[in-house]
């Protein structure tokens, strides 16, 4: 099923051009770091003037000082392309202001986000109840306070004395067991907050700066967690539907995300990409990891091809390998659900799969359609560049990320 036929909104977006403020947005993934700079115009499509991408290298076995070495010479790499190549396209590509007069940007930059993703980053989603022994007022400081607690236990749990939150949302309250959008000076004898925290390594995150700001000379920063982000510019995206669930995999982890009646009711990464497939792969066949790479691309376009389309794999090598593959699958989805064991009762899988990958899309995809019960298979829509056409614009001849432009989607309507 196409994303694009399911969730086409009618509008068009419209080419308004004007000054805006001028930001760099970082990705920082587990295999990839990925930079853009945006053009946020308040009220109008906000414009990806330039992209680029850094490819993180991989081994079987890393340390963590090797890994977060790698991430950070990725870092130092997009910041500086960003600044050199980045601004010299901004400043020809431009912009007109409201005398119809051009003018470039000349490394005026407002700010950078920085947008993290596991390992780089643990967000989780709480819900947490309280009794009261008597009728109580409920204050601002009272669901603070329920938020500063969840926070210091994710803190102390993960990165001990290093910890820093980065965000704090608050998805629903609830007094007396109901849903409330105003609840300050109501007096309740039960209170449940749900709420995602985010929190990284106080050290990461100024190394991470420190990388960037040697191009990027800036001191306007905010970080941002890659699942929340990526929450929030989905909702505008997907604001018909309610139930749904988000699944983006990428190299080295899997992100998940459960949206119940509009809002996030779970978040989650689990250590299992597309790089966790093929090195399967290669291990089990006795292959490289790159020629594992291309025989699972074969793979899935053998099992795509019909009638008049050539197979890509004979079929004694698709027998040979079928078990292979439906083993390495049944790991990723026994650790999907483990996944989302930890929602509880929330853990049944909406009706509504969003479905994202850089690569093997159709492996993620059949692996899900397989293990779903009989007669109830869920509708899987994989993410297409169309969607998001309405809030953000791409110039001419650059690199148009999708992921950016989803994070491009949210992060317009926060500085708005």
């Amino acid at each position: 099923m196409s994303f694009t036929s399911l969730f086409r909104h009618t509008e068009k977006a419209t080419v308004e051009q004007g000054a805006g403020a001028l930001w760099a947005l970082i990705d920082i993934q587990s295999g990839l770091v990925r930079g853009s700079l945006v053009l946020l115009n308040p009220g109008k499509p906000s414009r990806i003037l330039y992209t680029t991408q850094h490819q993180l290298p991989h081994k079987t076995i890393a340390s963590s000082a090797y890994i977060t070495k790698m991430m950070l010479k990725g870092v130092s790499e997009v910041a500086a392309e960003l600044s050199k190549k980045g601004f010299i396209s901004a400043d020809v590509g431009g912009t007109v202001d409201s005398s119809g007069q051009q003018f470039g940007y000349h490394g005026n930059l407002a700010g950078v986000h920085y947008i993290l993703s596991s390992p780089w980053v643990i967000s989780q989603t709480k819900t947490v109840k309280i009794a009261y022994d008597k009728p109580t007022v409920i204050t601002q400081a009272t669901v603070q306070g329920v938020i500063d607690r969840a926070r210091a236990e994710l803190e102390a749990g993960e990165f001990n004395f290093d910890a820093i939150s980065i965000e704090q949302k608050i998805f629903e309250v609830k007094l007396n067991g109901y849903s409330v959008g105003n609840y300050e000076g109501k007096t309740a004898s039960n209170l449940e907050v749900s709420c995602a925290i985010s929190v990284s390594s106080n050290k990461i995150l100024e190394k991470i700066a420190t990388h960037a700001q040697r191009s990027l000379h800036t001191k306007r920063f905010r970080y941002h967690s890659a699942l929340l982000l990526e929450y929030a510019g989905l909702r505008s995206v997907l604001r018909d539907h309610q139930e749904y669930m988000v699944i983006h995999a990428h190299s080295e982890l899997t992100d998940v995300v459960v949206v119940r009646a509009g809002m996030c009711a779970f978040l989650s990464s689990f250590p299992f990409g597309i790089f966790t497939v093929l090195r399967k792969i290669a291990r089990t066949t006795r292959q490289t990891v790159s020629i594992a790479d291309s025989t699972l691309a074969l793979y899935d376009h053998s099992n795509e091809s019909s009638g008049s389309i050539p197979k890509s794999l004979s079929r004694e090598e698709q027998i040979r390998l079928e078990p292979v593959i439906s083993a390495i699958g049944k790991g990723w989805i026994h650790d999907l659900h483990a996944a989302l064991a930890h929602a509880g009762e929330r853990m049944v899988i909406p009706r509504l799969i969003v479905l994202s990958a850089h690569s093997h899309l159709s492996f993620f995809k059949s692996e899900l359609e397989k293990s779903a019960p009989v007669g109830s298979a869920p509708a899987i829509s994989a993410l297409e560049l169309p969607v998001i056409e309405p809030f953000v614009q791409y110039d001419p001849g650059q690199v148009r990320s999708l992921r950016m432009g989803i994070y491009t989607t949210a992060i317009a309507n926060l500085e708005n």
